[in-house]
């Protein structure tokens, strides 16, 4: 696991709303993959005044020939057989042109991105081939690399006061193969159990959906109470799809949303409300 410095967010007004966008499992080189609404999403996200992101991990199919899971009928149309040999490269050349209206411009840097967690698809690649994809992508995208879990802090600063409010958040990629709403709920409230942050953010299960806990406290003026919003992110890889469909078909994956979450949040009151973004 990875903890951070504080990362400091310029706001012009501390009690107004901010969105923070948690993004992942888009499984780009997959023919599942809804690359157009993926693209299309993150240049409305990009063009966003206040609004960061979190990259979520699983950013592309990484399952190459030696991978009992690679099928060559459900790699992406616009890959040719010389790309399998580079089969890396050519994934993190498409993460970096979706992810391109979400950085800092002509300068480069990262932009929105607040930082890049890895995923369990760059993970078994990063073993066959003795490099580490999800940092290879983070360093391509010029953000702080997160590792597959991350614990860090946002510190939002009003630009004219210079108050500061802080928001304490828990991101991993996420694990288990749990197929139902119920399933997919516990395996996020497990995490939400195992961490005090006020927001946990979860991918891998390709859904997205909320749980919040309330916990009691005694303050000053009597009984007041600390919130905790967790999150799963949601998927861009389409299940079911017309021609092959992959291993997700083969297995009998329900069927998913496609989007991602975004997290609003007023950053004096910490206040935060969970919301799906679809084209």
């Amino acid at each position: 696991m990875q903890v951070f410095t504080p990362t400091e967010i310029v706001v012009d007004d501390l009690t107004k709303p901010y969105e923070i966008h948690a993004t992942g499992d888009w499984h780009l080189g997959a023919r599942g993959c809804a690359e157009n609404r993926l693209r299309a999403t993150m240049e409305r996200v990009g063009r966003k005044r206040n609004a960061i992101v979190l990259l979520m991990g699983d950013l592309g199919e990484f399952i190459i020939p030696s991978d009992n899971r690679f099928d060559p009928m459900a790699v992406c149309q616009d890959a040719k057989v010389e790309d399998l040999g580079d089969w890396a490269d050519f994934l993190i050349d498409k993460i970096a042109s979706v992810a391109r209206p979400l950085r800092g411009g002509s300068a480069g840097g990262p932009g929105k991105i607040i930082g890049a967690l890895k995923g369990n698809h760059e993970n078994t690649m990063s073993v066959k081939t003795h490099r580490n994809l999800g940092r290879a992508i983070a360093d391509r995208l010029g953000c702080r690399y997160l590792g597959y879990s991350g614990l860090f802090t946002l510190i939002f600063v009003e630009k004219s006061t210079k108050k500061r409010a802080k928001l304490s958040v828990f991101a991993t990629h996420g694990a288990g193969n749990a197929a139902t709403p119920g399933g997919k709920m516990q395996r996020l409230k497990k995490y939400c159990d195992m961490v005090d942050s006020d927001l946990v953010l979860m991918g891998h299960l390709h859904d997205t959906m909320k749980v919040t806990s309330i916990r009691l406290r005694q303050t000053e003026e009597g009984i007041g109470n600390a919130s905790q919003l967790g999150v799963m992110t949601g998927t861009y890889l389409r299940t079911y799809s017309e021609g092959e469909g992959g291993y997700g078909e083969m297995k009998g994956y329900q069927a998913t949303p496609i989007g991602h979450a975004c997290i609003t949040i007023i950053p004096a009151t910490r206040e935060m409300a969970f919301s799906e973004v679809s084209l």
